[in-house]
Order: C-alpha cells, then sequence, then structure tokens
C-alpha cells in the first residue's frame, strides 16, 4: 500500500516539478521608467537551454515575444529614457516566435456567422489609441504575473475598458479558470477581457486581430489546426482544442505556436451557460510596423521574417450579438517548443491515487476475511 502511494507521489512530483530556473522583473536596466511604462522581462533557464520572454505595453500594442536561446545566453534591453532603443543578446537566438494584439474591429453581422464581411459595414481600431495601466504585478522564483487595464482614447469608449493578465508558471498543468489551458515552462497563459465597448450596428460584433512573427522563411505560413482532447475534464462540453502553428513545429519539431479552446465567455464568471464560441479566419501577411515592438526586436531582419495576421472573431449564430452582454473573455498560451499534450489534472491524478488505494485496501481486507472465514470453518468441523 506504501509502494503504491510512494510511486504516485513520485510520479506527481515528476508531473508538476518545477522545470525552469526565473528571473524576472519589470522594466529592467531603466531608471526613467515612469508608470507608463510596462515592459516585463523573464528569463526562463532550463538544462538545455534559455527562452527569454518580453510582455511588452508601453508601446500600445500588447506584444509577447519568446526567443529560444542557449543556457548561458543572456539579454540586455538598452533605454532611451523611458522608451526601449533596442534587444541585445549574447548571441543570436537560434528561434523566436512573437504575438502582438495590434487591431480591434467592430463589424456588421448581419449574416450571423460570426465572420468579417467587408461588403457590410465594419469599423478598424488600433491599439495605438490605448493606453495601459499596471494594476497587479508578481515576480518572484515561481512565477511571473502581470495585470494591466487598457484605456481607450476615444469619447465613443469613455466607459469601455480592456483588462489583461499574462502569467508564467514554469512547471506542467492546468490554468485555475476556466477554460483551464495547459501551461507549461516554455510558455505564458494570456486572459483579455473587453467590456462596456460601444456598438455601433444591430448586429455588432468585435474581432480581434493578432500579428504574428517568427523565424521562419517569409515565404512559408503559419497553420491553423484543430485537434480533439481526451475528454471535458478541464472544459466541460469543449472537447477541441485550436493550435496556430509556425512553420518549425512541420519540420524541425521545436517552432512556436498559439493554442487555445475555440471557446470565450460572455460573463466575469466563467461557466457553460456563458459560454461562446471563438472563430480564427484565414491568415494575411503584414509588413511588421515601423513603431513598434516587434520592429525594435526583429531590427534589419525584419523584412526577412514570416509575419501573417490571424483575425479572431467571438460569437454564435442567435446569441444577441455583442451588445447582448458587452462582455467578451478569451484566454489563450504562447509558446515555444513543442505543443503541450492534454494529461490528467493534478486533482484528478489525486483522486485515481486514493481509488487505487481504496480498492487495494479493499482485495486485502476482502483476502483477510475469506482466509479468517475458511479457518473458522475448518476449526468448526
Amino acid at each position: 500500500m506504501c509502494k503504491i502511494f510512494g510511486i504516485v507521489f513520485m510520479l506527481i512530483c515528476l508531473a508538476y516539478g518545477q522545470d525552469r530556473k526565473v528571473t524576472s522583473g519589470l522594466n529592467p536596466g531603466c531608471a526613467a521608467c515612469n508608470a507608463d511604462t510596462i515592459v516585463a522581462y523573464v528569463r526562463c533557464e532550463g538544462p538545455a537551454d534559455t527562452i527569454h520572454q518580453i510582455w511588452d505595453f508601453s508601446n500600445h500594442a500588447p506584444t509577447f515575444i519568446l526567443a529560444l536561446t542557449s543556457v548561458n545566453s543572456t539579454l540586455n534591453i538598452t533605454w532611451d529614457g523611458s522608451s526601449i532603443r533596442s534587444f541585445n543578446f549574447t548571441e543570436n537566438p537560434k528561434y523566436s516566435f512573437a504575438a502582438s494584439m495590434d487591431k480591434f474591429i467592430e463589424y456588421n453581422d448581419t449574416d450571423s456567422n460570426c465572420k468579417v464581411n467587408t461588403s457590410y459595414p465594419w469599423k478598424e481600431y488600433s491599439f495605438d489609441m490605448v493606453s495601459w495601466t499596471l494594476n497587479d504585478s508578481k515576480f518572484d522564483s515561481k512565477e511571473a504575473m502581470i495585470v494591466v487595464s487598457g484605456k481607450i482614447h476615444d469619447r465613443r469608449f469613455r466607459n469601455a475598458t480592456i483588462h489583461l493578465k499574462t502569467q508564467y508558471l514554469p512547471w506542467t498543468d492546468a490554468a485555475e479558470e476556466l477554460p483551464r489551458l495547459v501551461h507549461t515552462a516554455n510558455s505564458s497563459l494570456v486572459d483579455i477581457r473587453l467590456a462596456r465597448l460601444p456598438t455601433s450596428y444591430p448586429a455588432a460584433r468585435y474581432a480581434l486581430r493578432l500579428a504574428l512573427v517568427s523565424t521562419d522563411d517569409v515565404a512559408d505560413t503559419m497553420r491553423l489546426e484543430r485537434r480533439k482532447s481526451l475528454d471535458d475534464e478541464h472544459t466541460p462540453g469543449v472537447f477541441e482544442i485550436d493550435e496556430i502553428l509556425s512553420p518549425a513545429l512541420h519540420g524541425r519539431g521545436a517552432g512556436g505556436y498559439v493554442q487555445f479552446r475555440p471557446v470565450g465567455y460572455t460573463q466575469p464568471r466563467r461557466t457553460v451557460a456563458s459560454s461562446t464560441l471563438v472563430h480564427v479566419a484565414d491568415f494575411d501577411r503584414i509588413s511588421i510596423p515601423r513603431h513598434s515592438t516587434l520592429r525594435l526586436f526583429y531590427g534589419a531582419a525584419f523584412d526577412a521574417v514570416l509575419a501573417q495576421t490571424a483575425l479572431v472573431t467571438f460569437g454564435d449564430s442567435g446569441d444577441g450579438f455583442y451588445a447582448k452582454s458587452n462582455y467578451t473573455d478569451w484566454s489563450w498560451s504562447l509558446g515555444c517548443g513543442a505543443v503541450p499534450a492534454e494529461s490528467l489534472s493534478l486533482a484528478a491524478v489525486v483522486v485515481l491515487a486514493a481509488g487505487a488505494g481504496g480498492a487495494a485496501l479493499l482485495a486485502v481486507g476482502g483476502g483477510a476475511a475469506l482466509l479468517l472465514r475458511r479457518r473458522t470453518h475448518t476449526r468448526l468441523h
């Protein structure tokens, strides 16, 4: 019996132990930074390599960059006052992958199919009109996390809020909140909330545009894949996982990815009843914007990397469109390396272990009772 629980405990330690050494902080090396500068740097050192993560909100468009290097490589961020001047590695990264939310789009979904049809009215807004305030942060050896809220500088959006949380946890497990995405030592979790946005059309919906960049061949393309999950333990009623994969994942086996379940939420309390669908349109090619953190990071190589956009929409036919709830909440993860496969959660492992232990006790107890009964029967006769 003790051996059973010992083996289970060992498996839990292996599965949920910390996989990378974390060094993180806000605005590293910046002496002149003020409250308007929000740049988080997370160094994730493993036994064979190091992943450098940059989360930037100071240049308006939320930008997340992951760079894979050798173990001992370091990154130095230089500053021009409170603005980033450059990113300097002690050696060139082996691979990098980045995602930036650069636009949000209001469109009239006349056909109620959650697709942006430019034949119908639509409006495009840049995140350049959004400024960010740091609400919460945590940087220690076990976690890096920031929470920001965005103010949209447009009179139409005076009551609107954009809330965003980014978190890095250096082990493999499912996130606490629905849709309980799997996080690993090679990825970060991102939650974005669009609340009280005004609507201009009777069938108005909002979409988010993701700008994706990777050090793959500029002529190649990202891929969107949907796969079935093991079960709906993590997200009740949802048996699919969507993944945007960089070309390197189809060649070298270790590239960049965005992973999410095709589900969002229309209420602050995430439940099955408040869930809605998430859709991704085809990829379009772009040039990296001149005044962006992505352009700073990739430097002179900006026109030699793969840069595409993915349009993410939310909703379902007959749901009353965005105005019914004035709220959209979506979670996704960004990672570098092999895409994580789903596994049983820690809670499920504990329950199974308890069940196995209980079954073992019943078997031992039943066997002992049967043996005692036989011996008593023998003595009586």
